[in-house]
């Protein structure tokens, strides 16, 4: 194999991105620190609906705060099965 997975996909960035964007099999969001979305796809917003953030059960929001604060220097604050509801 050619080097890491960065460099494999690197020609395909524009259509991965296009992906993430429009997928209805992949949720995906990224939020600040602070609560703010700064992306969410389709697939996610159809999930959660408009907030997102009361949405995130278990890890809850305050924990993936609490663990962003703790970090000690690693970039990753959660690894596994985060559990999301619509409150339905």
């Amino acid at each position: 194999m050619h080097g890491g997975i960065e460099e494999l996909f690197a020609p395909w960035l524009r259509e991965i991105a296009q992906s993430m964007r429009t997928s209805q099999a992949f949720c995906f969001g990224l939020f600040s620190t602070g609560g703010e979305v700064l992306f969410i796809n389709s697939a996610l917003e159809r999930l959660v609906g408009p907030s997102p953030m009361e949405s995130l059960v278990n890890p809850g929001f305050a924990d993936l705060q609490a663990a962003a604060e703790n970090t000690s220097g690693r970039k990753k604050i959660f690894s596994g099965f985060a559990t999301l509801s619509n409150g339905d």
